[in-house]
């Protein structure tokens, strides 16, 4: 299982995007002292001025600190979370804390802090009053939020072709919701892919105005009826996080072949940071490429795939002679977004 077994559990957020452009969010510790939330003034709002992953469209200048769009993500992340910082930690640097709630969202949760400000501060401004937790099934979590005006704020994030699918709109550069288009969706597909070749995993966010004639003070949201409202979403951008691989991990995987062992990784994230972590510790060997990598290659790889990525939803439509075929003929193998019971299914496999 990758996280936090063959990774360190220990995220960190390192790429945005939003306003059509990607941002370096690297936090260094040391720029952070106790009790301050102060963002180093080279530091743009949501990140840093260096260069996008390679193949990511290209980075323009970021926008001013009141960028309507880094100012709608901030909510969201401040918002759709339920992390929080363990009491009695005030004298103890942002980076350092120790938090309730996974590594994901701590990871958040702590990039807020020290960007923006008080986490708390704003959630008590913005009383939650109706969720649906993250679950493996969904693949998102939301939240519902008491606005001025007796109006209600969805937000939303998860798995970012979760998100994107119950979106209608995006928000643009200017801060503008647009209708959503074919180059949106492009540069989306092309950015999660660049990100995820990274071995990061990528978050997608999203929110929604409630209309009050619909949804008036007071309304009684249903957690077992979400298509009532999600649906008509605004997609406001991504958040990739990083949590690198256990230094000994290689070695551990390299021995466990030398002895015969097959090494087959099981995870929740989205195939391509799936593929990149196994091609890091060694679960995929060097110069093998998986199935789906040799049927979408432009260029014709000769040699029979060795390795192959399967994903959850496949994975579903199988039978269990299917898996056991798999497990049979390929020396590398890796599950991607797979849900517990699916984990189970093949452990027993």
């Amino acid at each position: 299982d990758k996280t936090g077994t063959l990774t360190e559990n220990k995220m960190t957020v390192s790429h945005l995007w939003y306003g059509e452009a990607v941002f370096n969010a690297s936090i260094h510790p040391d720029l952070h002292p106790p009790n301050t939330n102060d963002v180093p003034p080279e530091s743009p709002p949501g990140g840093t001025s260096e260069s996008p992953p390679k193949g990511t469209p290209e980075k323009r200048e970021p926008p001013p600190q009141s960028s309507k769009v880094w100012d709608t993500l901030a909510r969201i992340i401040a918002l759709c979370s339920r992390a929080t910082f363990k009491e009695g930690q005030e004298v103890v640097r942002v980076v350092d804390r120790q938090c309730n709630g996974d590594a994901s969202e701590t990871a958040l949760l702590k990039y807020y802090e020290l960007k923006v400000g008080s986490v708390i501060d704003y959630r008590n401004r913005h009383p939650k009053i109706f969720e649906i937790p993250f679950n493996s099934a969904n693949k998102y979590q939301l939240s519902i939020h008491d606005q001025p005006a007796n109006t209600y704020l969805l937000v939303m994030k998860g798995a970012p072709e979760k998100v994107l699918e119950v979106c209608t709109t995006y928000l643009n550069a200017r801060g503008q919701e647009l209708p959503m288009s074919t180059t949106f969706t492009d540069n989306f597909e092309k950015v999660y892919g660049n990100l995820g070749n990274r071995g990061e995993r990528v978050l997608g966010f999203a929110q929604k105005l409630l209309d009050s004639k619909l949804h008036p003070s007071g309304y009684e949201f249903d957690p077992d009826s979400p298509g009532l409202f999600l649906h008509d979403l605004c997609f406001v951008g991504v958040v990739s996080l990083v949590d690198p691989p256990r230094a000994a991990v290689p070695a551990a995987v390299a021995r466990c072949r030398r002895a015969g062992i097959k090494v087959i990784m099981i995870t929740g994230d989205h195939p391509t940071t799936a593929k990149a972590i196994a091609r890091a510790v060694g679960i995929i060997s060097p110069g093998v490429h998986t199935v789906d990598e040799t049927l979408t290659s432009p260029i014709p790889i000769d040699d029979e795939a060795q390795a192959i990525a399967i994903h959850g939803s496949d994975l579903a439509e199988m039978k269990d002679y299917d898996i056991d075929s798999i497990l049979l003929q390929y020396p590398e193998i890796i599950f991607a977004r797979t849900s517990p019971t699916q984990k189970l299914r093949i452990v027993e496999g």
